[in-house]
């Protein structure tokens, strides 16, 4: 009974997908994805725990990619305490969030597509398309998750 129960949780451990990786602001601050919070500290003097928009794409003239900037630029990210960090295998977009090219190409792995992935603080992934997400499925999401 115990190995089954040991089985069990191994399995259910494994469903939840996390990932750790280090990204910039646009001041060059550096950060790492698990240790979000303590950054935010650090950086800014407050204690902070956002969901986080990971944004893969192929490049920045990419539509799902200017269509999910075009979505997020209509919702209040302050109000979900959501920000996105954008991962582009081709040229580093230095005005916002962002993964140097070699973490961009890492995190994509073989897949060569948009993608958008969406995190809690903790680094568990909540949602993940390789569509663009709407304003609605984004905010389901994290008032869900916030409860």
């Amino acid at each position: 009974m115990a190995k089954k129960f040991i089985l069990l949780v191994l399995l259910l451990s494994g469903c939840t997908e996390k990932i750790d990786f280090k990204y910039f602001d646009s001041s060059g601050n550096l950060y790492t994805f698990r240790t979000i919070s303590e950054s935010f500290y650090k950086y800014y003097g407050i204690y902070y725990k956002p969901y986080v928009l990971l944004i893969e794409t192929p490049d920045s003239k990419n539509k799902e990619f200017l269509g999910q900037i075009a979505v997020l630029s209509m919702l209040d990210t302050e109000f979900y305490n959501l920000i996105y960090i954008t991962s582009n295998k081709k040229e580093v977009d230095k005005y916002g969030y962002h993964t140097k090219l070699n973490t961009a190409r890492k995190l994509k792995g073989k897949y060569s597509g948009f993608r958008a992935r969406l995190f809690d603080s903790d680094g568990n992934i909540i949602m993940s398309s390789k569509d663009r997400l709407s304003a609605n499925s984004l905010q389901s999401a994290i008032l869900r998750e916030s409860k």
